[in-house]
């Protein structure tokens, strides 16, 4: 079976569930012995955790993961020691039993978030010499060092 469920779907009332997941690789962290992935789809995002004591050639597949690799995974839900409140499956992680790259993928030149500092250009469909500028959130550096972070979202036109 391709997947269970989906990454934005799980809950800690989920825990102890063997599930499989696919989507894209959002980031990988390496911490000692243990790997941890953010993986999502188009629902949310969930975190893989990758242990070396327990399947040292599993965490080492792991370990050469890419951004936006596409992957499989199947694995059991945990509650996480560490909770993130920012996002909805923050309570729990994945222990994953077995991954499986679906395709590899070239780092992008840019990121793939909902928020991002990078403003993206392409050729509108319209007119084959408009180009589209579009801002997501832009920080912007004043006199104090300090960051202010617009979170207002624009479409530009530009000839």
């Amino acid at each position: 079976m391709y997947r269970t469920r989906t990454c934005g779907d799980l809950r800690l009332a989920d825990e102890g569930l063997v599930v499989t997941l696919a989507g894209w690789v959002q980031k990988t962290r390496k911490m000692g012995g243990m790997t941890f992935v953010d993986i999502r789809d188009r629902y949310g995002i969930t975190q893989l955790v990758f242990n070396q004591e327990v399947d040292a050639a599993l965490c080492e597949k792991a370990n050469k993961l890419g951004r936006e690799f596409v992957i499989q995974v199947t694995g059991t839900v945990r509650e996480r020691s560490s909770k993130n409140a920012h996002i909805p499956t923050g309570d729990i992680e994945l222990i994953v039993s077995e991954l499986n790259v679906l395709n590899t993928a070239l780092t992008p030149p840019f990121t793939i978030e909902e928020e991002t500092d990078g403003i993206f250009f392409f050729y509108a469909n319209s007119k084959p010499k408009t180009i589209l500028i579009k801002k997501s959130a832009i920080c912007i550096n004043n006199n104090a060092g300090k960051q202010i972070k617009i979170k207002k979202r624009r479409n530009k036109i530009v000839k």
